[in-house]
């Protein structure tokens, strides 16, 4: 369960972190306390042999209008954010074994953000480069809020 919420918080605070300026001090924050309050929530929740089940009560979203799950929006407040932009109609599925997201409504435009080996608990992508390299390519090609679509492509002309 571990392994599979660092690589959530690690995708959100990513996201949140490409919306606006934030200080290190302010992320360090903000991915302890949303990881805190996922492991919390997740506690009786988790079924390694299940993993389909209690899917909707571990996904994350972010509705149509841009307003957060009451979790992400708790962990924001509490690490002293103000207007963080996410994408809209984002659905983050936190699961024993894989973490996947969705961006938009099409049920059928989700990506893997993680695997996971509950016998080797090996993390699929083996590094951050590259998890942070696959991500800025997700960004680009998803329907997100102009703000983080400048954010990657101005990040990309940079290197």
């Amino acid at each position: 369960m571990k392994d599979e919420i660092a690589s959530a918080v690690l995708f959100l605070s990513y996201l949140i972190k490409s919306s606006r300026e934030i200080s290190p001090d302010q992320l360090d924050n903000l991915r302890n306390k949303l990881t805190a309050l996922l492991l919390s929530k997740f506690k009786n929740h988790w079924y390694e042999d299940q993993p389909s089940r209690g899917q909707g009560y571990r996904c994350v979203n972010v509705d149509a209008h841009g307003k957060s799950d009451s979790l992400l929006a708790q962990a924001i407040s509490e690490s002293g954010l103000e207007l963080v932009q996410l994408p809209q109609e984002m659905a983050l599925w936190i699961d024993p074994g894989e973490v996947s997201c969705r961006f938009g409504s099409d049920t059928n435009k989700s990506f893997t953000i993680g695997k996971f080996n509950s016998k080797t608990e090996r993390f699929e992508i083996s590094d951050i480069a590259s998890f942070v390299g696959k991500l800025d390519f997700i960004l680009r090609a998803s329907p997100c809020p102009d703000v983080v679509q400048r954010k990657v492509a101005s990040r990309s002309r940079r290197r």
